[in-house]
């Protein structure tokens, strides 16, 4: 399982305003020239509150995908977060 390093937090957080957009229309925009991406996965993970399983199923599931989606010849995932809006 992925433990954290060092959870140490430097950031400041204030109040922003931002704007949200859908980015489904510009999905057929590339990757080189627009620096993000949107693709469809259906991942096998059932429970993505299952740490363990996230491990086992979707960081390789995430792996293959990059790969296919960049060329990359050879990918290594890192520190992955779970985020949650629950306390």
């Amino acid at each position: 399982m992925c433990e954290p390093v060092g959870q140490i937090n430097l950031s400041k957080y204030a109040p922003r305003q931002i704007f949200v957009r859908n980015a489904r229309p510009m999905a057929d925009h590339p990757l080189d020239t627009h620096g993000f991406a949107l693709t469809r996965h259906v991942s096998a993970v059932t429970d993505f509150r299952d740490e363990e399983q996230i491990d086992r199923v979707y960081v390789s599931e995430m792996e293959r995908l990059v790969q296919e989606q960049t060329g990359a010849d050879k990918l290594i995932p890192f520190a992955w977060m779970m985020r949650s809006s629950s306390p």
